[in-house]
């Protein structure tokens, strides 16, 4: 069984995404939820205005990417591409378990992808 509880915010969210990426769980709809700042929130209590997912231009530069991934003066997601099928992904960053200075997301996410797969 993978403990979620120990991994880094970067190797818990890839390790998720790339779980439900495998077992084909990555649906339009299910791609649509976590491409929606608003439904991302409300889900999964993910900071205001960000989504766990944000589409980028496929042949984007690095530097572009890197552009991308900034929000004002703070970097809001990972700069690594997450695709799914013909799509390119960047991650959100904020990622905050239980009894941590913002609102727990982890556990609500968790819970969701696994009530998917």
């Amino acid at each position: 069984m993978t403990d979620y509880e120990k991994m880094s915010n970067k190797e818990f969210a890839f390790s998720l995404l790339g779980k439900m990426n495998n077992a084909g769980a990555l649906t339009d709809s299910v791609l649509n939820i976590l491409t929606n700042a608003d439904e991302c929130q409300r889900r999964f209590c993910c900071s205001s205005g960000f989504a766990v997912l944000m589409e980028v231009p496929s042949d984007c530069s690095d530097a572009e990417l890197k552009k991308l991934c900034y929000f004002g003066d703070k970097r809001r997601y990972y700069q690594d591409r997450f695709v799914v099928g013909k799509c390119t992904f960047v991650v959100e960053n904020h990622w905050y378990g239980p009894n941590k200075s913002n609102a727990d997301n982890r556990t609500p996410f968790l819970n969701w992808v696994n009530s998917i797969l």
